[in-house]
């Protein structure tokens, strides 16, 4: 078994020849575990697509790619089918997209199993072979194999997906974005199961992510892309301990800490820009604190720093010292925070008790939760999906309305909203807002940014005048140039997306904004970006926050009391320091085990 090297690899558009990968060059050697890592927008998806022969209709592949002595550039569809599955298997982020939804568990596994196999088996031994491969991957309950992708959790579906795309023993692994979607409990959990997987068939892989943390807990080398090109390869013990390159720097240091809170997430300005766009000159210029003149002139080659270690950019030498004294006291930074119960609240929720029916089957969303939030105040809501938070926010928000309990809001009772006068509802509709995590849906597509965000300001004030500086000045807020007022939301990034989100929700001068996991979906530096922006503007306008997430790290950052929720009861509740830095639940210790980590025996503990 031979492994797979890769040269002069491009990816471009057919017609246009617009170019969207360039040059890239990697190795990896049977049973080696390589990282790809960027931003989304760097190439990375479509570097794994080129290689598993699934780029979309119209975009190629050009240069040079061999896998086991097969030349993946020559292969053609029919030929891709022999060496897809059973040579080279595919992990996506979203198991949908794998399972088909018409399917049961069992048809799925039994028709990835190569069709040599699948035909010598009886129908008995096909759903042993079955019941035994999700017993592989950590599913016990055989009945599971019985079920269809729709009545299983996000987790399940995953190992369902990667059950399948082992069925014909490859014998490389490619894994984009596998745990993006998931809690941090089941991330930890399906990143175990397939390091432990690997290393027990042998197998080689590629994962695909935007997390440096979990890049370095999965694999023995890194290669960090950015705008089409490669700009540093290393092992991963080597990039944990010094960059050597201006953006993996920015990448590490905007992963927010979640053993200490600082005052500002150290976030990379801008967004990726197009590969073809920055093609006669340093990718990362446009966005790099120490870029210089000689920087534009050409694009640097890949160059050997030291050895086994390539970066792109030309000053390294230089500012390899600066680095790391950035690096330094980015890591020394730490600020306290202090947090008391509000003597006076601006929410009270009293005993929330949420059921929902589905047939005769009743599941209990949420069980006697009392909360209190202070007006200006920050306040998180964790747990992982399934604990009630959501729940518990929409109730709030009055998109939900509880079966049993209180929730007064500035005084008035907000426990039921369709009972209310239309003077109150009008009222609490100006008092809370909600975020939602795909900020995209939120937003009429055949709209514009500056119709909905005037129908915003109409709404609080309908006899508004100068509505076209009140929305440029709204964009302005958030970060967002006046011009974006013309544009659709497809024309949006998706961090663009979640500011006009907020622009929309300032719109009223709320007092409390409901924030549902607002960042989720979100590279860590336009994440680092966002997270900045609610600060900023909580700072600014005394906004109070009640920010739902299952992520430690970044609650650790914006709130100062914490309440923790599992299976519908909060389980543990204080000052956000006292709760994650000493907790005395278990469940709390394990989302907090749970946190991405380059330590050894991260994965291990799972």
């Amino acid at each position: 078994m031979t492994g797979l090297t890769v040269d002069g690899l491009r990816v471009v558009a057919g017609t246009s020849g617009r170019m969207i990968v360039d040059d890239v060059d990697l190795s990896l050697a049977p049973g080696e575990s390589i990282a790809i890592v960027g931003e989304s927008g760097s190439g990375k998806s479509m570097t794994a697509k080129a290689l598993i022969g699934l780029l979309p209709r119209g975009i190629r592949a050009e240069g040079d790619a061999n896998f086991a002595e097969v030349d993946l550039m020559a292969l053609d569809e029919n030929a891709w089918q022999r060496v897809r599955g059973s040579r080279i298997g595919l992990i996506m982020q979203n198991p949908f997209t794998m399972l088909n939804p018409v399917f049961r568990v069992h048809r799925t596994i039994e028709d990835s199993l190569r069709p040599e196999d699948r035909s010598r088996m009886t129908r008995a031994q096909r759903r042993q072979d079955v019941v035994w491969r999700l017993a592989e991957v950590g599913i016990t309950d055989a009945s599971v194999a019985d079920r269809y992708p729709f009545q299983l959790s996000g987790g399940m579906r995953q190992r369902v997906a990667i059950a399948a795309a082992l069925a014909r023993e490859p014998e490389l692994l490619i894994a984009d974005e596998p745990s993006t979607a998931l809690d941090v409990t089941t991330q930890r959990d399906i990143l175990a199961l397939i390091k432990k997987l690997q290393v027990a068939r042998g197998m080689s892989l590629i994962l695909i992510t935007h997390d440096l943390r979990i890049a370095f807990s999965m694999c023995d080398r890194a290669y960090v892309m950015y705008a089409g090109v490669m700009v540093e390869t290393a092992t991963s013990s080597e990039l944990e301990h010094e960059p050597l390159h201006p953006y993996t720097q920015g990448l590490l240091l905007s992963e927010p800490p979640a053993d200490r809170r600082i005052a500002e997430l150290v976030a990379i300005p801008g967004s990726v820009p197009p590969a073809d766009q920055v093609a006669t000159a340093c990718p990362f210029s446009t966005r790099c604190a120490w870029a210089k003149a000689e920087c534009l002139v050409g694009r640097p080659a890949l160059s050997e720093v030291e050895p086994g270690r390539l970066s792109r950019c030309i000053r390294i030498d230089e500012i390899r010292g600066e680095l790391r004294e950035v690096r330094s006291a980015a890591e020394a930074e730490a600020v306290e925070t202090s947090a008391t119960e509000p003597a006076t609240a601006l929410v009270v929720v009293t005993d929330a008790h949420k059921e929902f029916r589905s047939g005769q089957r009743t599941v209990t969303a949420l069980g006697s939760v009392s909360i209190r939030l202070g007006e200006g105040e920050g306040v998180g809501l964790v747990g992982e999906s399934g604990s009630g938070k959501t729940t518990l926010g929409r109730a709030i928000a009055g998109l939900e309305t509880l079966t049993g309990g209180t929730i007064e809001i500035d005084g008035i009772d907000a426990s039921d909203w369709s009972k209310l006068s239309a003077r109150d509802r009008k009222k609490l509709r100006g008092t809370v807002q909600m975020i939602f995590q795909d900020a995209y849906s939120s937003l009429n597509p055949t709209r514009s940014i500056g119709s909905a965000l005037a129908e915003a300001i109409s709404i609080r004030d309908p006899s508004a005048r100068n509505m076209s500086q009140r929305v440029g000045e709204l964009l302005h807020s958030v970060g967002l140039e006046p011009e974006y007022a013309q544009r659709k939301p497809a024309a949006l990034s998706g961090g663009q997306h979640q500011r006009v989100a907020i622009a929309r929700a300032l719109a009223v001068h709320p007092k409390l904004l409901i924030c549902d996991e607002p960042v989720a979906a979100l590279d860590v530096s336009v994440q680092a970006q966002v997270l900045n922006l609610f600060s900023r503007i909580r700072e600014e306008h005394g906004i109070g926050y009640l920010f739902i997430t299952h992520d430690l790290s970044i609650v650790r950052q914006v709130v100062e009391r914490v309440y923790v929720m599992h299976n519908g009861s909060v389980v543990e509740a204080g000052p956000v320091d006292d709760v994650l830095g000493t907790p005395s639940h278990p469940y709390t210790q394990k989302l907090i085990a749970s946190v991405p980590s380059a330590e050894a025996g991260w994965l291990g503990e799972g």
